[in-house]
């Protein structure tokens, strides 16, 4: 689909972290691409096996503790929709055998990522630029990362808030953040951030 010159993606996202998802989401979405998700296999081959279309399929290579699941579920949508281009995705190290395992018309992104990664990889690799060329502060945040992440400003002295989603965000407990795969912040209200 072009849109004021650049060509934009209709990208499913599968991972099954769910903080991740979201900033992978919104990040895609800031950027003017169509975004849809899942969070298991099942998810998204339910997606895969609708007639909407699917440009992109962005795909964690790990989906809940399966090492290879993305690596399946990228060759079985590429046999159902050829046209069909994967970026995979991982924390972990990829072995020259699963390398072998990936689809045509495809690549790899190592989390953690920064969102000028996730959106160049997009354009150099499928030629899809998307719509928004305004650089901000979110785009060199990681997503993916397993470290703690800096907190927020809104541009209104007011930390915690993350302009990418236009909410608040605040610090998880100690012991939550064991629960949420050591993740430093999670989406946890749904108000809207004050206007700067």
């Amino acid at each position: 689909m072009q849109f004021g010159g650049y060509a934009v993606a209709i990208v499913l996202i599968v991972e099954d972290e769910d903080q991740v998802r979201v900033l992978a989401e919104s990040f895609l979405q800031g950027e003017g691409h169509t975004t849809l998700s899942a969070a298991t296999v099942d998810q998204a081959v339910a997606l895969l096996e609708s007639e909407g279309p699917i440009d992109v399929l962005f795909a964690d290579v790990a989906i809940q503790d399966d090492p290879e699941a993305g690596l399946t579920l990228a060759s079985k949508a590429v046999e159902r929709r050829p046209a069909l281009k994967v970026l995979y995705t991982s924390d972990q190290g990829v072995t020259d055998g699963m390398q072998a395992l990936f689809a045509k018309n495809s690549a790899f992104l190592p989390k953690p990522y920064t969102v000028d990664q996730l959106t160049g990889m997009l354009l150099v690799k499928f030629g899809f630029g998307g719509t928004s060329q305004k650089k901000t502060d979110t785009k060199s945040r990681r997503v993916g990362s397993r470290q703690r992440s800096p907190d927020f400003n809104h541009g209104n002295g007011r930390p915690g808030c993350d302009p990418s989603f236009g909410r608040c965000v605040s610090r998880l407990e100690k012991s939550c953040n064991l629960l949420q795969g050591q993740y430093g912040h999670a989406r946890t209200k749904h108000e809207q951030c004050p206007k700067p």
